[in-house]
């Protein structure tokens, strides 16, 4: 078993490690292919914009989120999830939330041998 000071060196390891991505890509390339057709910036926006019966949406923030790599996940909002989960139940190919993220899992470092028994 875990001494308390092992537990929380084992944590903080492995919290402090874990790197989560905004990643539409791997969605948007599957729908493609399903589909097969390209969607561009102005195509999912109005995509988005038809399915809400208004503007919720603008080009620029669809463009925002399809460059690679420039994405802050603290800029895309609660309601900028919805709106992309609600393109994809529209083109016919449902996804969930996760499929909008991607998380690189480190491995599990071994917390220090436990001396106490010895």
């Amino acid at each position: 078993m875990f001494g308390a000071f092992a537990f929380r060196w084992h944590l903080r390891q492995y919290v402090a490690m874990n790197k989560v991505q905004f990643n539409i890509f791997d969605a948007l390339s599957k729908l493609q292919t399903l589909k097969n057709r390209r969607y561009n910036a102005a195509q999912i926006t109005e995509i988005i914009n038809t399915a809400h019966g208004k503007k919720v949406i603008t080009r620029q923030t669809v463009a925002r989120l399809l460059r690679k790599g420039d994405v802050v996940i603290s800029a895309v909002s609660d309601s900028t999830l919805s709106y992309l989960l609600d393109f994809f139940y529209a083109e016919g190919m449902p996804i969930k939330l996760e499929q909008l993220f991607s998380v690189d899992y480190p491995p599990i470092p071994t917390p220090p041998a436990d001396k106490s028994n010895n």
